[in-house]
């Protein structure tokens, strides 16, 4: 039987059998972690902080043995050992588009095959943020590896994402019209008597008060409206009546199609808060995520090997960091040259 008495966090993290009880408890591993806590007293902060660490993340890894993804995870580990010591949570915080995320938490979670690994620790994201002055107009081009916050004249949010522009015409205090091309997040301050319009390409999105995304590209056919908050009204020209959309809905828009539904704010929204979020994606469209991200160009290996699906989550972490969480459970190695990436199979 190992010899517990001398573990530390990190090596209770790290072991198997104590992962299996945190994740998988049964009636056999209470018995025998309970009765060993009873011998042990003294190492009950160790223990309730490395379940808190495994709990928070969803750890559930068979730990591959080469020194290169020991290290990476003792990298992890060791950049959130600060927080475990102190047993904290991920904290929600109130958004100040100023100073965003001091404390901001970070998960991954990684599927590859059958193996899954999830990590947790804190980093910082701050975006530019904008003051528009009132009866100036104001245009402006996020670019890749760009996202920028803008604080409107009314006190109104635009969170613009990256490769995306808007423009802000000089009389929107007294019409309250913005024209996007992109991808951009509003928070908009309620007016009775004057509505907030954004218009992109063939469409009108109208409000008085909410937020909400809209996802319009001038290089795809399809805008996509997500409601977070409040009513929004969805109109075109190529049509007789308005959409109206209530919190929770999305309205995927073409000139051929439009299509109702609800989704889940923390998958369609996840970028305005610094996450980056993949699912069932291959490397291909991660790739292209990877390149609007960081503003970096990734150079793919053809290989039958890369044709793996990801699911992932990754909140303000850098480009390394999201490359490393991948290559710990996949077959992946990458190398950064400048503002090249370049990912190829390891066998």
């Amino acid at each position: 039987m190992i010899d517990y008495s001398n573990y530390s966090e990190k090596d209770f993290i790290a072991d198997e059998y104590f992962r299996s009880w945190v994740t998988k408890p049964d009636p056999e591993l209470d018995s025998f972690w309970n009765s060993w806590l009873e011998r042990y007293p003294e190492k009950s902060a160790s223990i309730a902080n490395a379940k808190s660490f495994i709990l928070s993340i969803g750890y559930k890894v068979e730990l591959p043995n080469t020194v290169k993804k020991e290290s990476i995870l003792n990298k992890v580990i060791a950049a959130s050992e600060k927080e475990i010591s102190k047993g904290r949570r991920e904290k929600i915080q109130t958004i100040n588009f100023s100073h965003l995320y001091k404390n901001a938490a970070v998960w991954v979670l990684l599927i590859v095959s059958v193996a899954t690994f999830t990590y947790l620790i804190s980093d910082n994201w701050q975006p530019k943020t904008v003051e528009v002055e009132q009866d100036i107009p104001y245009v402006r081009f996020t670019k890749a590896g760009e996202k920028l916050t803008l604080k409107l004249s009314d006190g109104s949010i635009v969170k613009l994402n990256s490769r995306s522009r808007i423009e802000v015409p000089s009389n929107f205090s007294r019409s309250r019209n913005v024209y996007l091309s992109g991808e951009a997040f509003f928070d908009i301050v309620r007016d009775t008597l004057n509505p907030f319009t954004v218009y992109n390409k063939d469409i009108e999105v109208k409000v008085l008060g909410t937020s909400f995304n809209i996802n319009g590209k001038l290089n795809e056919d399809r805008t996509q409206i997500a409601v977070a908050t409040g009513l929004v009204e969805v109109s075109s020209k190529y049509d007789k009546e308005a959409i109206l959309l209530k919190p929770h809905e999305m309205l995927a828009y073409s000139k051929k199609k439009k299509v109702k539904t609800s989704f889940d704010p923390q998958k369609v929204l996840a970028w305005k808060d610094g996450i980056l979020f993949f699912e069932g994606a291959s490397l291909v469209e991660i790739a292209e995520e990877l390149e609007d991200w960081y503003g970096i160009e990734v150079i793919l290996q053809d290989d039958p090997k890369l044709k793996r699906k990801f699911t992932a989550k990754f909140k303000d972490k850098s480009l390394e960091e999201v490359l490393e969480g991948i290559q710990y459970t996949s077959d992946i190695l990458y190398k950064i040259e400048e503002k090249k990436v370049y990912i190829t199979s390891k066998n």
